[in-house]
């Protein structure tokens, strides 16, 4: 009956976008497995793009994505069995075009101040998270327009650093959705899944190391047995189970785990050996003992064994300071190791397995569930690991260097990933965040939901330390690149350039900590505006841009 289900479902794709193009002249292109013609029917959900012409005023754009959604919210009221089959994502034109131009690694890197995507009052509007996960070959090549006229949609440049960070943000995407598999392996799509987390892994390795693309998810199985002849039981595995899936057969999770694991370090390994010829920027990391400022109060970090946490998001979108990791003895190719540590951790800790040239970070709820977090709800599930799940050396030089008891962590000379994008990508954001009179605008979610509840003036002033070691950070790439890793490492480092606030510093940490503690003493709200005072008036921050400019 598959070509019965087809002509079904291109009926329900062609009368539900007929609808978007005429209630509101709206282009409508089909993505994901309906996109690429590789759908299994009963499984795969219908993606859809909805385009809204631009008009050049963000007002009268803001006002037409509404209206898509109202149009949509009515239909679905009409129809509620569409809202399980339809995902629906809605753009305006210029914002479409703002999401696909980089990924969040090098966005905005090409202005002068460079320009925020996550922080600020105008933050970027990406409602299908297309800067955490731009799709492998760049989302214009992997949609299909049903309707309406082509959005101009400029694809990505066919670059070897773009295809590298695009690679990378792919494959944590899909860890994303092995933790909670594990912790709940239940599941009409589970099987279905197994097959994705071998066969995207070989679609990401065909496309890093070979620059082949491949859509359907048989050709790429076919073709990776080819390519990586030592995995072929792996491939063929999936292969039969994708053949097996009208029959909803049991989802083999322990089976497909070691795949997903060998892959992505096969993964990993290619983007090493590409990085390498650039060579390294060394990063001095200092605060990795004495104490971190965590969920709950102080938390050694001298004779215990927490690592401080301070990866691409921790820098840049950071979660509340300080947040801190532990290696654990597991094996990550077990799913009920994965879903233990999925469980088991904290707000700001987080247990991680290691696997050669890997870190894997499990998490199954939504940031938080410590002090000013709400309940876990829809959009949440999987706040905790944006940007993470999964690290190899070059995409978290720190983590890896404290993993290996190094105190030097070495930065790739790359595009997205080297010393100077990382650190000015964080300024961006956090200059962005002091310029708008500190408040976060639209985070899509990043730290609303740990911070919804708790007090501005305690929100602020963790935020003014990350400020401030990302304003730190950039400013010692002039001279010796220097990294602080902790609340307490950046409060040595802004009393010891200007004795005379040395006090106003060591206010800030008492009171940040005071917050933090057992008894959650919310900081004066003057002590924070000393504060700030004093982080913006650090020269990365300076308006008109000198301290950055020194670095570009």
């Amino acid at each position: 009956m598959r070509a019965l289900w087809a002509g079904v479902h291109e009926l329900a794709i062609g009368l539900v976008s007929a609808g978007f193009a005429r209630t509101n002249s709206a282009s409508v292109y089909v993505k994901g497995s309906f996109g690429f013609g590789d759908p299994v029917y009963g499984v795969s959900d219908i993606d859809l793009v909805i385009v809204v012409p631009s008009a050049g005023e963000r007002t009268t754009e803001a006002r037409a994505v509404a209206s898509v959604k109202r149009h949509w919210s009515k239909v679905v009221a009409a129809f509620p069995p569409l809202h399980e089959l339809f995902h629906i994502f809605v753009y305006d034109g210029q914002s479409l075009r703002d999401a696909v131009s980089a990924p969040c690694f090098t966005f905005g890197l090409d202005r002068h101040p460079p320009r925020a995507g996550f922080l600020g009052p105008e933050p970027l509007v990406d409602e299908m998270g297309l800067q955490e996960r731009p799709e492998l070959y760049g989302a214009p090549r992997e949609w299909r327009l049903v309707r309406g006229r082509s959005a101009e949609v400029v694809p990505p440049p066919d670059e070897i650093s773009y295809r590298r960070l695009t690679s990378w943000l792919e494959l944590q995407f899909w860890w994303r959705y092995v933790f909670p598999a594990c912790v709940d392996p239940r599941g009409p799509r589970l099987p279905y899944l197994c097959v994705k987390l071998v066969a995207e892994p070989a679609r990401i390795w065909l496309w890093l190391a070979h620059t082949e693309q491949h859509f359907s998810r048989v050709d790429v199985l076919r073709r990776a047995m080819q390519q990586l002849p030592e995995e072929e039981e792996a491939f063929r595995s999936a292969l039969e189970l994708h053949r097996a899936l009208p029959t909803s057969p049991a989802p083999p999770l322990a089976e497909t785990l070691p795949h997903l694991v060998r892959l992505s370090s096969l993964i990993a390994t290619e983007l090493c050996r590409q990085l390498e010829p650039a060579g390294a920027t060394e990063v001095q990391l200092t605060g990795a003992e004495g104490t971190a400022i965590a969920e709950g109060g102080l938390r050694s970090l001298s004779d215990t064994p927490w690592l401080p946490l301070v990866d691409w998001r921790a820098r840049t979108v950071p979660p509340l300071p300080d947040e801190v990791f532990r290696l654990i003895e597991a094996d990550p190719r077990d799913p009920r190791a994965l879903a233990d540590a999925a469980v088991s951790e904290c707000a700001g800790e987080y247990p991680v397995l290691r696997a050669e040239k890997l870190l894997i970070l499990p998490a199954a709820r939504a940031e938080g569930r410590g002090r000013g977090s709400e309940p876990e709800h829809g959009s949440a599930r999987f706040h905790r690991l944006k940007l993470r799940g999964i690290q190899c050396p070059p995409t978290d030089p720190v983590s890896f260097a404290l993993a290996d008891g190094n105190r030097t962590a070495l930065f790739p000379n790359v595009p997205g990933w080297s010393a100077r994008d990382s650190a000015l990508r964080a300024v961006a954001e956090h200059a962005a965040w002091l310029a708008a009179g500190r408040t976060d605008g639209n985070v899509r979610g990043w730290v609303a939901a740990q911070t919804s509840a708790a007090p501005p003036a305690a929100v602020s002033l963790g935020r003014l330390f990350t400020a401030a070691r990302a304003g730190l950070f950039l400013e010692s790439l002039a001279d010796q690149a220097e990294l602080a890793l902790t609340v307490n490492a950046v409060a040595d480092r802004l009393a010891a350039r200007n004795p005379a606030t040395a006090a106003v510093v060591e206010d800030a940490v008492t009171g940040y900590a005071g917050w933090r503690g057992e008894h959650a003493v919310a900081p004066a709200p003057e002590l924070v505006e000393a504060f700030a005072a004093l982080v913006a008036n650090l020269p990365a921050y300076d308006p008109k841009g000198a301290g950055r400019s020194e670095q570009a």
